[in-house]
């Protein structure tokens, strides 16, 4: 019977049918055994709810998986992605000092700093997190992260827009990308290889 509630819960979760406090309902099962699939559903989102967070911050054991789960929410607060890269770096006394010396800093430098560091989990904090600038997120353009950048729900509308005109294919990196746009590269990609990926974005949308 748990197995069974465990993969309903899970689905129900993978679909997003779900409001903040069956997330939170959902995190006080994955303490418990044998929820695995719920567990599972529950951490692959990448906006979880600011209050769901803070219940699997304080229950959940400190290692490099949980670090980078952290730094991939959207709605992590300043004091979670601090945590998370102290325990990612814990062995990297330079990237320790950095954030000791930033914690000084109020959260506009704060947030920038990090998103043009040359650290790799500085930068991927940064970039998905909605406390970034908007101005620091549109001023990315190094080409392995600017889709980063443009996934997160504070870039500039204009800003992506502009990109989308002049490269429509971006489209087919966004996790959540204008529907009409996405269709027409289905229907009009230049070549098949664009149409069958752009059929299988339309798949994942719906």
């Amino acid at each position: 019977m748990k197995t069974s509630a465990d993969m309903i819960l899970s689905e129900l979760i993978s679909h997003g049918e779900v409001d903040d406090q069956m997330l939170l309902n959902a995190t006080a099962l994955i303490r418990l055994e044998d929820w695995d699939f719920l567990e599972s559903a529950l951490v692959s989102w990448d906006n979880l709810p600011a209050v769901v967070l803070k219940e699997l911050q304080q229950n959940t054991p400190r290692n490099d998986i949980w670090a980078k789960f952290f730094l991939r929410q959207e709605n992590s607060s300043r004091a979670q992605v601090d945590e998370a890269l102290r325990v990612y770096y814990a062995l990297d006394p330079d990237a320790l000092a950095q954030l000791d010396v930033l914690a000084k800093q109020p959260d506009r430098i704060w947030w920038s700093t990090l998103a043009k560091s040359n650290l790799t989990f500085f930068k991927f904090g940064a970039l998905n997190n909605r406390h970034t600038p908007p101005a620091v997120l549109a001023a990315e353009i190094d080409p392995e992260w600017w889709i980063v950048a443009m996934n997160n729900p504070r870039f500039p509308v204009d800003v992506l827009k502009a990109r989308l005109k002049r490269d429509p294919l971006l489209a087919l990196e966004l996790v959540n990308p204008e529907l009409d746009l996405v269709r027409q590269l289905a229907l009009n990609g230049k070549t098949r290889a664009i149409r069958e990926q752009a059929m299988r974005k339309l798949d994942e949308l719906y």
